[in-house]
């Protein structure tokens, strides 16, 4: 886990859109980090050679736990700056999140919070 996340620290810092402002985005990356982890394990994901739809299934996954559609869009995120680091380092060639798109979240923005 702590390769993992010094990997992705990095990519996110030098390659992200974000650059180094990325610093308030990184505990939340570092959860879903963990959160993928956690699955991909049990779920018989290979970190280096995953199959073409374990993007698909993770999202699923997401879904199926309640998660807010905006926790599923951040924890989608993380999957795929994780194999973009993994990229980036020439562990892999995969891209099992390229095609894979969160819902969109079905309560309109003002009535989620109250002014």
């Amino acid at each position: 886990m702590a390769g993992l996340w010094s990997l992705l620290e990095a990519y996110l810092v030098t390659q992200g859109s974000r650059g180094a402002r990325v610093s308030h985005t990184l505990q939340s990356y570092r959860i879903g980090l963990e959160t993928f982890l956690t699955w991909a394990g049990p779920a018989g994901v290979s970190l280096l050679r995953p199959s073409a739809n374990a993007g698909f299934r993770y999202a699923r996954h997401l879904k199926s736990t309640g998660l807010a559609p905006g926790s599923v869009s951040v924890r989608l995120a993380v999957g795929k700056a994780l194999y973009a680091s993994l990229r980036w380092a020439g562990s892999t060639d995969a891209a099992p999140f390229a095609d894979v798109k969160a819902a969109s979240d079905p309560v309109p923005r003002w009535e989620k919070g109250k002014p």
